[in-house]
């Protein structure tokens, strides 16, 4: 999708202020009223290790996908977002959407011809 990992690399702090203050704003205005919140956040914050086949991680692992602006914000968001008490954060590797954008899960496993059987960190 648009902004993606790399435009977020190269945009810091317009990245800062989408992933932290924004959502932050969202879970501060929900804690004020009574609400809940639920924020989709990356599945991408860990990496499989070839030398540990099968391995799988919790939430309590520290995440081991190579840092970048976005994984870094992340991490820290899911850190802040913690001290609420009406927040869920979900991880999402693919996004779904209703139709068959050619950027979302279901676009791309529509496109194939094939699917093979791959080692994922998810």
């Amino acid at each position: 999708g648009r902004p993606n990992i790399s435009w977020c690399d190269s945009h810091p702090v317009e990245t800062l202020d989408a992933n932290i203050v924004g959502q932050l704003n969202v879970a501060v205005a929900c804690h004020a009223r009574g609400l809940h919140a639920t924020f989709l956040g990356t599945g991408a914050l860990y990496s499989s290790d070839s030398a540990k086949p099968g391995a799988s991680f919790s939430e309590g692992d520290l995440p081991t996908a190579k840092p970048n602006v976005y994984i870094s914000l992340r991490i820290k968001m899911e850190e802040l977002l913690a001290h609420f008490d009406n927040t869920l954060v979900l991880r999402v590797l693919y996004p779904l959407s209703s139709d068959l954008d050619p950027r979302g899960l279901l676009g791309k496993l529509a496109r194939f011809e094939r699917i093979d059987p791959v080692e994922t960190s998810v």
